[in-house]
């Protein structure tokens, strides 16, 4: 009896003790939470990365820009707004708040195009949008032929918009598909973008760019570091904004252009980053 009445005893001091453990694990746990919710609470709300973008002023002789991955680009001057092969790569909200101006694609692959999401766009926006034979076929019946424009390499295009004129003059690229790409003239300021193409002799014609989109790979067959060399030294670009590529690739062609393009600044674009750059000194 004696031991059966010490072992009752025990076990209600260590159910006690076990208690007392958990109030105070919990007490702690509730704490730790007040505290972070507290602080998320206080923070403001993080910008979207389109709103961030719409918040930049800029003068006539800069450029922003943010890179959603792939080649798809949504850039500013003083005066347009201009989506590059955006894809599917804006949230429904982004879509609901873009203000876009212009749209461009290069190709009809599914990480440059996508039908739906154009369609969305402009819904919201009325932009116009230009693009490649393969894209603008399939819009052709969804966006209106007046807001519709055909790419065709070596066809200069002027776009008349409702803040004013940008200029297209595109050429055929080299890709499993047919691929433009092109040079894009709006405030003053001269923009190439590469998509995913590997290097044509055509891109010499274009003469130089102020920033140039160029694409140094992974996963396109077509791109590569030394392709996107002959562009650059072609186009002589101000700066240079490294996309479609692995860190590897982009790190490979910075090593190739060396002293030959050493005034150009080189950048590795970073997804959902928002860039500024002033073009024109």
């Amino acid at each position: 009896m004696f031991v059966e009445i010490t072992f009752y005893s025990l076990s209600k001091n260590n159910l006690k003790e076990l208690n007392i453990r958990y109030v105070v694990i919990l007490a702690l746990g509730i704490a730790v939470i007040t505290v972070l919710l507290t602080i998320f609470l206080l923070q403001p709300p993080r910008k979207s990365i389109v709103e961030e973008l719409y918040s930049v002023e800029l003068s006539r002789s800069q450029i922003a820009f943010t890179y959603l991955g792939y080649s798809s680009v949504i850039l500013r001057t003083s005066n347009f707004t201009i989506g590059i092969d955006v894809a599917n790569m804006l949230s429904e909200e982004d879509i609901r708040s873009v203000k876009i101006d212009f749209l461009v694609y290069t190709h009809i692959h599914g990480d440059h195009f996508n039908a739906a999401t154009a369609e969305k766009i402009f819904e919201e926006t009325g932009c116009v949008i230009a693009a490649e034979h393969s894209v603008y076929e399939a819009l052709l019946g969804a966006i209106p032929a007046e807001k519709l424009i055909e790419l065709r390499g070596g066809e200069t295009r002027e776009i008349y918009l409702q803040a004013g004129k940008v200029t297209l003059k595109p050429v055929y690229g080299i890709h499993p598909v047919q691929i433009v790409v092109f040079m894009l003239e709006a405030d003053g300021l001269r923009i190439f973008h590469g998509g995913d193409s590997g290097y044509v002799s055509s891109i010499k014609n274009l003469g130089y760019a102020d920033v140039a989109f160029l694409p140094t790979g992974d996963p396109s067959p077509s791109a590569s570091p030394e392709d996107a060399e002959k562009m650059a030294l072609d186009l002589a670009p101000k700066t240079i904004v490294l996309i479609h590529g692995s860190k590897t690739q982009h790190d490979t062609f910075t090593g190739r252009i060396g002293t030959s393009l050493s005034s150009s600044k080189v950048i590795p674009a970073e997804t959902g980053k928002v860039y500024v750059e002033t073009l024109v000194s």
